[in-house]
């Protein structure tokens, strides 16, 4: 609530209606520059309002962000992880101990593996 200010008194000086109109005047101006006071306050309250709600927005937009990130990083680690094994499966078959005949509880673990990594 914005009180208006009160006219200046006059001076004994002051004559008649130039004086009256001169204060008229200042009262006029005042009461305008109040206005854009407050049309000011308005604007930039809708300026907060509207930065409120941009930061608002790329808070979100960083969320999905590194949500996406943090998927695309699980994929590569389940590749690279494949990758491995399939790695490891090349050395195996390329090594003695898949030609060896006593070494049935390896082959069969490697097929195991092999099976659960294609299940998922």
């Amino acid at each position: 609530v914005s009180e208006e200010p009160l006219p200046p008194k006059e001076s004994k000086n002051a004559q008649g209606r130039g004086a009256g109109s001169e204060v008229d005047e200042k009262i006029r101006r005042v009461e305008h520059l109040q206005q854009s006071l407050e049309n000011e306050k308005a604007y930039v309250e809708t300026l907060k309002e509207q930065l409120e709600r941009q930061q608002e927005e790329i808070e979100e937009r960083r969320e999905d962000l590194i949500m996406g990130e943090r998927d695309m990083n699980q994929q590569k680690l389940k590749m690279l992880i494949k990758f491995d094994k399939i790695k490891m499966l090349e050395d195996f078959f390329n090594s003695r101990s898949f030609r060896d005949p006593e070494a049935p509880y390896a082959q069969e673990q490697l097929r195991l593996d092999i099976e659960v990594d294609h299940a998922q």
